[in-house]
């Protein structure tokens, strides 16, 4: 009795309950105007920022005085210099009027040609070895600088026309110092970025002195970019009609191929004992290396080593033959799970425009994100720039100074309202988006005449989830927001700590995080539950999660199966989906139109990330419907029995196959 009252009471049904509750009233309100209220504090933070902040900061490129190349910026005017070449490994450059362009050059860099803090310079012990022309790069007027630079053969020259010691002169200072050579280079955002050609030769002259700094950059923008960008703009139409038109249509097939009552079981019982055979066979692998190791001669394993290999291979037959048990004890679990693997189909087949509800809320997200990233730049650009000094390792002589932004305390604080201004509102679009595909599968599931149902019928549910429940949807999503954010902040105060090298704060930092994310995780199962349950008999967030987490503790196995079960197929139909796209789009491409491309990798990573994007929107779906129509089961369990359950199909063959296990239930 005790362990009973301990698990709480079984769900009654209502009284004429046909089905989720029609007659709803506006639940959580007071979280309602909690969000209403945070949304206006974000519009407030909008307004400041466009007042004091200025977009051009952030998005322009910074010179190493401050300027804003192409921008006019603190009285300084640069809008003919659009261009920042960067003149050192640490970003300070300088604007210019073009990126330089070697096309008609022998070479793609000119190592007697240097881009100073003062403009071009060319050492006169190199006197005619030079390949452009003095005014071949128009650089801005920077001789009333602060902070210039200005080269001499003295320091940018150094044993004549030798580039490697060039390098290494004061001026240049390996890369760190206010000059660099000319280079090759094109305009991304703005910025002079060098091409392949010109990294190979930098790379031969300094021999890789420069290691990842502004080289990785290069390489990326050269190699990717130039390359990769240029292959989608010609392969646009297969992007297109692969990535999204036939992702689309492989997905509404793979729901219509799992209805199917012997390819469910098959794919559900094929990636369970893969998934056993798999464990099993990797301790084979194990012990045999262990036998293999302990016959070499001479030997060349040490006995810890071998032991080790022998200990792992025993472990993993171990889990092995454990899974397998556990499996075995859930069979009939497993069974119901494919149950309302097939259920969840039909109702998708029955409203097929539930798929598309995602899109809906990618929609409410991007217009979100567009302004929230409008207020995050105007707000960036709020700081004050500051000068900041670089000491040259190799030479304390040097010191280079470089402009940065400081913020006062209220901006700062304004940056972190931002961010959880954006975690709550993200959350909720998700919540939201949760509760409305909830409540379209619980009205499939509790309609005894399905023939009813339909598009118009999914539409009518998200209609009353928007008008009923968002209240609910900021309830928990605020939850999940305040970790979220607790997160972040620990995660900022780790930075901190790691660049104080206190060790003690990192590692209890770290477990703290560790923690904070096992209850991220449970938090975000008990909210679906909540949401769930909500739907269903359209209760507040608090009476739903305390039904829901007694419900899930009574019926833990079931859970467990379930779960189980519809992560395999949600992850399976992803991997069939995008296979099968990603491989077509291979087998296309390299058909009609590879002459044409550098390389169809390009095209065929953006079909990836598309395919995987929808199929992810549409298996959520899915996975969502699997939980509300296992919740829906459970419920109907509870509060009915006999012909009075509103179960159909598979889940109602399971109900007759195991009718003494449910009526023992029952009687409890």
């Amino acid at each position: 009795m005790a362990e009973e009252e301990d698990k709480g009471t079984k769900l009654q049904a209502p009284a004429d309950f046909d089905g989720p509750t029609a007659n709803r009233s506006c639940t959580d309100v007071l979280f309602t105007l909690l969000m209403i209220a945070m949304w206006g504090g974000l519009t407030y933070i909008g307004a400041y920022a466009f007042e004091h902040g200025d977009y051009k900061v952030v998005i322009g490129p910074m010179d190493y005085e401050g300027n804003i190349c192409g921008h006019t910026f603190n009285g300084t005017d640069m809008t003919d210099y659009p261009n920042l070449y960067y003149v050192n490994a640490i970003g300070s450059g300088v604007c210019v009027k073009e990126c330089p362009n070697f096309d008609n050059v022998s070479r793609s860099v000119d190592p007697y040609t240097l881009v100073t803090f003062d403009g071009i310079f060319q050492p006169g012990s190199t006197a005619g070895l030079s390949l452009l022309p003095a005014d071949f790069i128009e650089v801005a007027n920077y001789s009333a600088s602060d902070l210039v630079h200005v080269c001499t053969d003295a320091t940018c020259s150094v044993d004549g026309d030798d580039p490697e010691k060039m390098f290494d002169s004061d001026g240049m200072a390996g890369g760190y110092g206010y000059a660099f050579f000319a280079v090759d280079s094109v305009s991304y955002f703005g910025r002079c970025v060098w091409t392949k050609s010109a990294l190979v030769e930098i790379s031969n002259i300094t021999n890789d002195a420069l290691g990842g700094g502004f080289s990785d950059a290069a390489s990326f923008a050269g190699e990717f970019w130039s390359d990769a960008y240029g292959d989608v703009y010609k392969a646009w139409h297969y992007v297109l009609g692969m990535g999204f038109g036939a992702t689309v249509v492989v997905s509404f097939l793979y729901m219509y191929l799992i209805r199917a009552p012997c390819l469910t079981e098959l794919v559900v019982w094929g990636s369970i004992f893969l998934s056993i055979a798999a464990v099993i066979g990797t301790g084979y692998f194990f012990y045999d290396f262990a036998e293999q190791w302990k016959n070499n001669d001479p030997v060349v394993h040490t006995d810890g080593q071998i032991r080790g290999a022998q200990i792992t291979s025993y472990v993993l037959f171990g889990v092995g033959g454990l899974l397998l048990c556990i499996i075995c004890a859930l069979r009939k679990q497993i069974q119901l799970a494919i149950g309302c693997v097939e259920e969840a189909a039909g109702a998708v087949k029955d409203m097929p425009i539930i798929l598309f509800f995602p899109v809906i809320q990618a929609v409410g997200l991007l217009l979100f994100m567009i302004i929230w990233v409008t207020y995050a730049v105007f707000l960036a650009g709020a700081g004050t720039v500051d000068v900041s000094t670089y000491v040259n390792p190799l030479n304390s002589d040097l010191n280079l100074s470089y402009r940065s932004f400081e913020y006062d305390q209220f901006t700062s604080r304004c940056g972190w309202y931002l961010i959880f201004a954006f975690l709550w509102t993200a959350n909720f679009i998700l919540a939201i988006g949760q509760i409305a595909v909830s409540m379209a599968f619980a009205k499939w599931y509790f309609t005894r005449d399905r023939s009813s149902i339909g598009s118009s019928t999914a539409t009518g549910q998200i209609c009353a989830a928007f008008r009923y429940h968002i209240g609910t949807a900021a309830f928990g999503s605020l939850i999940l927001a305040i970790v979220q954010f607790i997160q972040i902040v620990l995660n900022y105060i780790k930075r901190k700590a790691k660049a104080a090298d206190n060790k003690i704060a990192q590692t209890v930092l770290s477990c703290m995080q560790c923690c904070l994310c096992c209850l991220e995780k449970c938090i975000r199962f008990m909210n679906k539950n909540a949401y769930i349950q909500t739907a269903i008999f359209g209760e507040n967030f608090c009476k739903s999660a305390r039904e829901a987490f007694f419900l899930i503790l009574r019926n833990a196995a079931r859970i467990g199966a379930i779960s189980y079960v519809s992560m395999g197929i949600v992850f399976i139909g992803k991997l069939f989906i995008v296979s099968v796209i990603t491989f077509g789009s291979y087998v296309l491409m390299n058909e009609y139109i590879e002459e044409d491309l550098n390389s169809v990798y390009g095209p065929l990573l953006v079909i990836f990330l598309m395919a995987w994007f929808i199929s992810d929107m549409f298996m959520d779906v899915f996975q969502m419907g699997i939980s509300t129509i296992l919740h829906c089961f459970i419920a109907d369990e509870e509060m009915f029995s006999g012909d009075q359950c509103f179960a159909q199909g598979q889940l109602k063959d399971w109900i007759d196959q195991y009718d003494s296990k449910s009526e023992k239930v029952l009687a409890k």
